[in-house]
């Protein structure tokens, strides 16, 4: 992956490299993992997964997207259940969760979608390229160069996130409705501060994605967004918004 490509993802999955990663096995049949997911920790997942292993607890803010996709495909060969404690996003909502046969976010929780590397938009992100092109050092060669690479790694995600969605069952919108560069000027004006994330209800997930098994336990405790975020990820500066910041569906 390009230079440019490493860093636009560390961006849009809203990740710190020194995050903790790190899986346990709670008891025989459950295991749990915080932190980032990276390739060390997918294979630790592959080490600790057992015939016993019949749950797994995450809280985790993402991290490596072939990675993540890795865990998930291993989460649906075992029939898996996922349970979100605390938070659960970007690749890990994208990904580990939808991979679950249940789906269960605990109260005082959420989901965080903001998107996948196939919602950017890549014209707008060349043409930052190319304005900072007279201070960032890069000739016109090496912005196609770039540009080429990150369509090529961009198809690559696509074809990987179609084959999953298509196996899981739900309709892969859902990783780009999910996404903020789908929102006009005037939309992303309204934006609270903060680390906006989507946290889709139950309802709207069945109906317009066709997301099963979603068991939503946060908003049956407590339905009130805007503090769910320091709740379920305090200090980390995220925003959970819902419903009404997704496209409308029949």
């Amino acid at each position: 992956m390009s230079l440019f490509l490493i860093a636009l993802s560390a961006a849009l999955l809203g990740q710190s490299p020194a995050a903790p990663t790190g899986w346990s096995r709670q008891d025989a049949e459950t295991l749990v993992f915080q932190g980032r997911i990276t390739e060390a920790s997918r294979d630790a997942f592959s080490d600790l997964i057992d015939g016993a292993t019949r749950t797994v607890i995450v809280t985790s803010r993402g991290g490596d997207a072939d990675a993540a996709l890795d865990i998930a495909n291993a989460i649906r060969d075992r029939d898996l259940d996922v349970v979100v404690r605390g938070h659960c996003i970007s690749s890990c909502a994208n990904y580990l969760f939808l991979a679950g046969h249940r789906k269960i976010v605990e109260a005082d929780s959420f989901l965080g979608f903001h998107g996948t590397l196939t919602s950017m938009d890549l014209d707008r992100q060349i043409a930052r390229m190319t304005e900072a092109a007279p201070t960032g050092g890069m000739s016109a060669d090496e912005i196609t160069a770039e540009a080429d690479s990150m369509r090529t790694t961009i198809e690559g995600y696509r074809t990987r996130e179609s084959a999953f969605a298509q196996r899981i069952g739900f309709e892969p919108a859902l990783l780009i409705d999910t996404g903020f560069e789908r929102l006009t000027a005037e939309e992303r004006a309204r934006l609270p501060d903060g680390d906006p994330v989507l946290f889709p209800s139950a309802e709207l997930l069945a109906r317009c994605y066709g997301v099963s098994g979603v068991e939503d336990r946060a908003r049956a405790d407590d339905p009130d967004l805007e503090t769910l975020a320091e709740r379920g990820a305090p200090g980390l500066g995220i925003a959970v918004l819902g419903d009404d910041w997704l496209p409308v569906c029949d």
